[in-house]
């Protein structure tokens, strides 16, 4: 009796398929529109995260850029400045009866500039190979890498390698300004502004080197200020796109060459099966890149 009523729901006579399919097209409508409504919903709720993300990363990079602006200008004022240039140009070895005290003036000279944003400022003279601080002991490039940046640099295995490191710093190959990082630790980073500048115009690589170190707890503040969403982070790229400062422990494996240059500076990608939005911010005042 069952299969007989069954039967007779189904057959094509039968009141229930003669009003469904004379009512199909008007019960889909519906259907469909909220299917659009949604997907609609989605983008629009995509591009004002975008926008929103966008805005707040514009906002850091404004901030952050001012801030190594302002470093760029007090190591072009070291540099040009009378200790300094007294330094280089009459200390012509380290057993020169005047350098010790050209050394104390100059530590003095460090001692007086404001120095609540930095961890260190320094300046490194190449002719008697001598790191002069502000705040740490006047010492060789070797003891001072040893006293004061080795930890940073644990992660390398290769000690002499890591000094390699650190003295390339203090010896850049273009006398313009550009960022380094001081050690190797991703998210508590030693970010530092080097400008290098040679008082005779026979030699092409800077005589001296003043780097100015931002204090990690500034430039974690700033990064946490900028922080948009749990699932975000942010990375610093040096203008050989090598990683500075990211704010995720596990590292993507990020190639910027393959989204420098186009227009819209937002890609996506995908990662061990998780889908990214990537947006590339340009530095304004130095050759590096912000990342999110």
């Amino acid at each position: 009796m069952k299969r007989f009523y069954l039967k007779s729901f189904l057959t094509r006579k039968s009141f229930f398929l003669r009003f469904l399919r004379s009512h199909l097209f008007v019960l889909l409508i519906p259907l469909v529109a909220i299917l659009v409504l949604y997907y609609s919903a989605h983008v629009t709720i995509q591009d004002e995260i975008l926008t929103a993300n966008a805005n707040n990363l514009n906002q850091f990079v404004t901030i952050i850029d001012r801030e190594f602006s302002n470093m760029i200008e007090k190591a072009s004022q070291i540099l040009t400045s009378g200790a300094i240039r007294k330094q280089v140009l009459y200390s012509q070895s380290a057993a020169n009866p005047s350098a010790d005290y050209e050394i104390y003036e100059t530590k003095n000279y460090l001692d007086d500039l404001p120095q609540e944003d930095f961890s260190d400022i320094f300046v490194y003279f190449s002719r008697t190979d001598r790191v002069v601080s502000a705040e740490n002991s006047s010492l060789s490039s070797l003891e001072y890498y040893d006293t004061y940046y080795r930890k940073a640099y644990d992660k390398l295995l290769d000690t002499e390698d890591n000094y390699d490191v650190f003295h390339s710093v203090l010896t850049p190959d273009s006398l313009l300004p550009h960022l380094v990082s001081l050690g190797l630790e991703y998210d508590t980073p030693s970010l530092g502004v080097v400008l290098s500048m040679n008082y005779s115009n026979t030699k092409r690589k800077g005589e001296t080197t003043a780097v100015l170190v931002l204090q990690p707890e500034l430039l974690k503040r700033l990064i946490n200020s900028a922080m948009y969403q749990k699932n975000g982070s942010i990375k610093i790229y040096d203008n050989n796109n090598t990683l500075l400062v990211s704010t995720e422990q596990e590292e993507l494996d990020l190639d910027l060459s393959k989204y420098i240059g186009n227009s819209d500076n937002i890609y996506y990608d995908t990662f061990d099966g998780e889908n990214y939005i990537i947006q590339l911010f340009p530095s304004q005042v130095l050759n590096c890149t912000y990342v999110s």
